[in-house]
């Protein structure tokens, strides 16, 4: 009878699987936090200031298995001499951070260290002038591009691609964790993040007596 308990187990519970051949890769959990916002925003860029700041750094890095997703909200489009052009709830300026940010989200594309994004992501949030959102960009061709990509269609297209939560009202900043809406990661984002199995291991989710000195 423990046999066949084993043998359903190992059948129905495993991790999903990729069949090569003859060969069975197991794939890891992925966890995905999407969180949306407005750059002139003050609910999100408190947000920002109070629980995704100290997030980045308490963790220093994103664990392994952890998908961190900002994703800068336009309210809609309009036609400028025949070119479509993004509107945003907080004017001119906002365009133009969240253009910005969707501009890194597309040309920093270091993936063994996914917080280097989104540390620009959060400089960029809230600021009062253009030039102090460009300041946060690394002093690179890299930094060229992201703000050539922000002055151009291509900037525009990406912020108008950028999903809307599609609700009757939303209170921002919307957060998703693996798809569901999540109103205590607004306020306790590190404790959520803690409950996920890709990051419940990370130094800072331990108990102090857990961590490795």
């Amino acid at each position: 009878m423990f046999l066949i308990f084993l043998v359903f187990n190992s059948i129905f519970f495993l991790p999903p699987a990729i069949y090569s051949g003859n060969i069975t890769i197991f794939k890891s959990q992925i966890d995905t936090i999407d969180i949306t916002g407005f750059s002139k925003c003050g609910l999100t860029s408190r947000w920002f200031r109070t629980q995704f700041s100290p997030f980045l750094t308490n963790f220093k890095e994103i664990p392994k298995g952890l998908k961190i997703v900002y994703h800068p909200l336009a309210i809609g489009s309009k036609l400028v001499n025949g070119s479509k052009v993004a509107t945003c709830e907080n004017g001119w300026l906002e365009c133009q951070l969240n253009k910005l940010q969707c501009c890194s989200k597309k040309y920093i594309t270091d993936e063994s260290h996914p917080i280097n994004l989104l540390k620009i992501i959060t400089c960029i949030q809230g600021k009062s002038k253009l030039e102090d959102g460009i300041s946060c960009l690394p002093e690179t061709e890299i930094g060229e591009k992201i703000q050539n990509c922000s002055k151009s269609q291509e900037g525009e297209d990406l912020l108008i691609a950028e999903p809307f939560p599609h609700n009757e009202s939303i209170t921002l900043p919307w957060i998703k964790i693996n798809g569901i809406r999540s109103l205590e990661a607004t306020k306790n984002l590190q404790s959520v993040v803690c409950s996920l199995p890709s990051a419940k291991k990370a130094s800072p989710c331990l108990p102090a007596e857990e961590m490795v000195l």
